[in-house]
């Protein structure tokens, strides 16, 4: 993994062997001869290409597998506190960080002239996944404190 390697001749006395890093893999490729017929030749050099945390991560919770771009695993969920669905998409190139989207925070208002603490939450509503098999659906506003949708019978 993270080599492209051509052999043209593998044998001690017609040794052409060539690499090079592979796509999503960076550093210079280099292969060692083998001291013996029939034993394995060296190569290194090449490393995966890698993707950087956001230095802002508030409102996420993260489960990193990998960071490496060729087998990328980050999953998000929103911290309490905060709602959405929350989106992580992978870096552009080594040494880039990924980007988080989708959770925003909830907002608490407390009223100043009553006792009364009012929680506003707002987020994004979706619509069912068969909405649209039966019914002709027009999404103005999706915002849930603003929430505006109407269906007719398809």
């Amino acid at each position: 993994v993270g080599y492209i390697i051509t052999e043209t001749g593998t044998e001690l006395h017609h040794w052409d062997v060539r690499a090079q890093c592979a796509p999503l893999f960076h550093g210079a490729a280099k292969v060692e001869e083998c001291d013996k017929n029939g034993s394995p030749y060296g190569i290194s050099g090449c490393a995966p290409d890698t993707c950087l945390e956001p230095e802002d991560t508030i409102g996420y919770t993260l489960t990193t597998a990998s960071l490496e771009l060729h087998k990328f695993g980050v999953t998000a969920e929103c911290s309490y506190g905060y709602i959405g669905d929350p989106k992580v998409v992978k870096c552009s190139g080594h040494g880039k960080p990924y980007t988080l989207d989708g959770c925003e925070q909830t907002t608490t208002t407390t009223s100043t002239t009553t006792t009364t603490t009012t929680t506003t939450v707002d987020g994004v509503c979706l619509a069912p996944p068969d909405a649209g098999v039966a019914y002709t659906v027009t999404e103005v506003d999706l915002e849930w404190s603003k929430f505006n949708v109407r269906a007719t019978c398809g």
